[in-house]
């Protein structure tokens, strides 16, 4: 069906250049174009209350809406803003990445370490040094203890803490 130049498939009312909706399952999607502030260049959402989405949508310069958002009926799931700042969990993040809950990291042993990259996180499992105040900066190269300790990288090597 086609309303003012929008097609509409599974709606007589068509609000984007292609709207496909079915009412059996709820789902829809739409895909438009346009360069207005808030018009989405792609969506795909569940339209029942507290529905699951995923939206790729423009952002001008002087707009910090999202560009790509995933959504499910708790709220935001991941977010990536106009700023390019990323957000887990929050629909507003304040820094590159903003992570809203626990944030789990690989479990390694001192021998498995990958390649040593500038600002990386991990935990090693094998420990040979204890993770305290007089060990942090310490070379993680001592492995086959029962430590479980926080390793962190400059790009070249890993250190405790």
């Amino acid at each position: 069906l086609e309303n003012g130049g929008n097609v509409g498939i599974g709606t007589n009312n068509p609000d984007a250049n292609l709207d496909v909706t079915s009412t059996a399952n709820q789902q829809h999607l739409k895909i438009q174009g346009g360069y207005a502030e808030g018009v989405g260049a792609l969506a795909i959402i569940k339209t029942t209350a507290n529905g699951n989405a995923l939206s790729v949508e423009s952002a001008t310069t002087s707009d910090s809406r999202e560009i790509f958002e995933i959504k499910n009926s708790n709220g935001t799931v991941f977010e990536v803003q106009g700023d390019g700042k990323v957000g887990i969990g929050t629909t507003n993040p304040s820094a590159e990445l903003d992570v809203n809950g626990v944030v789990k990291f690989k479990v390694y042993t001192v021998s498995s370490l990958p390649s040593a990259v500038a600002g990386g996180r991990a935990f090693v499992s094998d420990s040979a040094v204890q993770y305290n105040s007089s060990n942090v900066g310490a070379q993680a190269a001592y492995g086959g203890g029962s430590y479980f300790v926080p390793v962190y990288s400059d790009g070249s090597y890993w250190y405790i803490g």
